[in-house]
């Protein structure tokens, strides 16, 4: 099918639309709009009508650089709130502008589009200006054939940049009713100013006319990314211990400097080596690093490199492909750098199975700006001095994120001087031979809050080969906690009744089965009884609170009877494939639950979250204690309400199929209607693995345990 392009063409070199880069497609659309005026012709309106209705365009724009700001003062157009809207005082307004290179054009691409409206050509030739009223422009419609889409991709002065769907931090681009939401804000906009009263008691008021209508669509200018094999004369591979990862890609990015000749020293210099760089430059620049070869036969050596090339490098691409081949004083030193056929290994550092990772560990050592004091002969550090030291390192491994660009909120950091894979090297011995002392280099893990996508370089070292982070997949560490439906709740009530948000939590699972919810969801039988009393035949509904979090075991985690079953058993063989059916069923059906309405508890705003086995509520202890009330099941007669707790809870946990505790109770309630509750405190023989879900209650919450750490039996 063919493809409809906009190219819009400045006939400055400055553009003042910032900060947003390239200019988004709700510009251009306005743009289109301000063209033909408000009195515009029956077939530009068919053609901006079409336009809202197509998809996010490709949006190709050359490469170009920030400007260094400078402040103007204005009218402040937030007249409303002085006394006189008709003579604001002045504000002053920060104007930036970006450097494009000469006859620089920006093309806004539709691929595969049917039946283009007439209207658009003379729609485009309308344009006068893109951005501010400071850049003026030109704009023509073209009609490409089949292949005419991917020569203009292929341009190399113009970097793509695609759509990757709706999320904060993205462009505006029109959506059906923009073009009706533009007329209404024209019409207010001519009707902002109201005068009341007369003489003295004369009034003008303002009103702000309404926002166009847009949706936020990010866009993503992926970076090329070209992996390297490292080759002897006779072709076989040139292995390389990964301690000297830092020498062999700064020696190999100087070498590439060095080929792209004096012509390109000064780009070379900023952009290959970072001489000269400035803060600015830091997305810009090509980023290299060495390929450890790892996974379950690998040595831990290195035969590959990699680089990236941001869309917004200056450097010509091509020039920079023949430039990393290789001189003859390199290969002979390090081998022949051979473009690699296989990017099996490279795609090993990008996240688990192809796709965002949680849980990274460091191959390459990270160069942090936190020093270890040296050691005297026979000196030795305390526990107190090196957990000081570790501390920071850990501060220091968070600021390093910052810096490369990864705002993901974390749930833990390790550090550590010994690697954590049996082929790596100890950190200090990655210094030799780097501008770093031995003393800043550390190994770390990091846990994310969410999944973040590879490659994950950081630390002062990221741009020569350090810091390179492996993911680790989810099903070596997953575990138990793999196997819980999780939510994080991102924003609601800190106050709100656990039980109300339980109750909350179930109806919407119902909802969501609607009719045919299934016995192990509901807990009753299709015939309105109670399925299975006394055993864990459906899941429990958990709102831990303390953590912000919404929780849904299922059944199979409830008891351990169920997990003392021997293995290869066919009965137990079976329920174990009907759980994991069940698991896969139930995430499906609760994907996409962004709301939860709690009635007094208020309004709760989840999201997604991985639990691990480290979790307070699953890791194993020997001390547990009551996040939620333990209700007893049943009431000893002639025992006050606190014998009875204890007592119901040490039967309830034979029933349930845990060992002997110790229980202390921490706190009664009793009421006539509620039974009796309380929070206990239960202490283990030996640990106990998580979770525990105790009590009449516990399918709605009620009962939950939560290790403590650094507790003893």
């Amino acid at each position: 099918m063919p493809a409809l392009a906009i190219e819009v063409r400045l006939l400055d070199d400055r553009y003042h639309g910032v900060p947003d880069w390239p200019p988004a497609p709700g510009r251009l659309f306005q743009a289109l709009v301000a063209g033909v005026g408000p009195g515009r012709e029956a077939e530009h309106d068919r053609a901006l009508r079409w336009l809202e209705r197509q998809a996010a365009p490709e949006i190709l724009a050359p490469v170009c650089e920030v400007t260094r700001a400078f402040t103007s003062f204005v009218p402040n157009n937030d007249g409303d709130v002085e006394k006189d809207p008709t003579s604001p005082s002045r504000i002053g307004k920060t104007i930036q502008a970006r450097l494009l290179p000469r006859d620089a054009r920006i093309v806004y691409l539709w691929p595969d589009v049917d039946n283009v409206p007439d209207g658009v050509t003379p729609l485009a030739e309308a344009l006068f200006q893109l951005g501010r009223g400071t850049d003026p422009a030109f704009a023509r419609a073209l009609v490409l054939p089949d292949n005419g889409a991917e020569e203009l991709r292929r341009d190399p002065g113009l970097r793509p940049h695609r759509p990757t769907g709706a999320g904060a931090g993205g462009l505006d681009c029109p959506v059906p009713g923009s073009l009706d939401s533009l007329d209404l804000r024209h019409a207010a906009f001519l009707q902002r100013l109201v005068r009341s009263g007369t003489g003295r008691k004369a009034r003008v008021a303002f009103a702000n006319p309404p926002r166009p209508r847009f949706a936020r669509i990010r866009y993503d200018a992926a970076p090329v990314r070209l992996t390297y094999e490292l080759r002897t004369p006779d072709g076989r591979f040139r292995r390389w211990p990964s301690r000297l990862a830092a020498q062999l890609v700064s020696e190999w990015l100087a070498d590439t400097a060095e080929r792209l000749g004096s012509g390109l020293k000064a780009e070379a210099d900023r952009f290959v080596t970072g001489r000269g760089a400035g803060p600015r430059d830091k997305a810009r620049r090509v980023r290299a690093f060495a390929v450890p070869t790892v996974g379950k036969h690998g040595d831990g050596m290195i035969r590959r490199l990699a680089v990236e090339i941001p869309a917004d490098c200056a450097l010509d691409r091509a020039d920079l492909r023949w430039a990393l081949g290789g001189s003859e004083a390199f290969t002979e030193r390090w081998g022949l750098p051979v473009p690699a056929a296989d990017t099996g290994m490279l795609d090993r550092y990008l996240g688990d199975a192809g796709g965002p990772a949680r849980l990274w560990r460091s191959e390459t050592a990270l160069a942090l700006p936190v020093r270890r004091r040296r050691l005297g002969t026979g000196e030795a550090k305390d526990g107190s001095e090196r957990a000081q030291e570790e501390t920071a390192a850990a501060r220091a491994v968070a600021t390093a994120l910052r810096h490369a660009g990864v705002t993901v909120p974390l749930s833990h950091v390790a550090v550590r001087r010994e690697p954590f894979s049996g082929a790596g090297a100890r950190a200090e011995t990655f210094a030799e031979g780097t501008r770093f002392s031995s003393h800043q280099m550390w190994h770390a893990e990091i846990r994310f809050a969410e999944a973040v996508r590879g490659p994950l370089l950081i630390g002062d070292g990221r741009f020569a080969g350090l810091g390179l982070m492996r993911p680790i997949p989810e099903a070596e560490v997953e575990g138990t906690g793999g196997l819980i439906l999780a939510f994080r709740i991102t924003k609601g009530r800190a106050d709100a009744r656990w039980d109300l948000v339980a109750q909350a939590l179930r109806r919407a699972t119902l909802a969501r089965f609607g009719d045919d919810a299934p016995t192990w969801i509901t807990g009753h039988a299709p015939d309105g009884a109670p399925s299975r009393p006394g055993h864990a035949a459906h899941v429990a509904y958990v709102a831990d609170l303390p953590r912000s979090r919404l929780l849904i075991l299922p059944p199979d985690l409830l008891d351990r009877r169920a997990s003392d079953e021997p293995e290869g058993e066919p009965d137990a063989d079976s329920a174990s494939h009907e759980g994991a059916r069940h698991r896969r069923l139930l995430r499906r059906r609760m994907d996409g639950l962004t709301t939860l309405t709690a009635g007094r508890a208020g309004r709760l705003f989840p999201a997604p979250l991985p639990l691990y086995d480290d979790d307070p509520l699953l890791r194993p202890a020997s001390v547990w204690e009551s996040v939620t009330p333990y209700r007893v099941t049943r009431h000893e007669k002639g025992m006050s309400s606190k014998e009875a707790l204890a007592t119901d809870a040490a039967r309830d946990l034979r029933r349930r199929g845990f060992p002997p505790a110790r229980i202390d109770v921490l706190e009664v309630r009793a009421g006539p209607s509620d039974g009796v509750s309380g929070r206990l405190r239960l202490t283990f023989a030996h640990p106990v693995r998580g979770p525990l879900l105790l009590g009449r209650t516990r399918h709605k919450g009620g009962g939950l345990f939560a290790s403590l750490d650094g507790a003893a039996p």
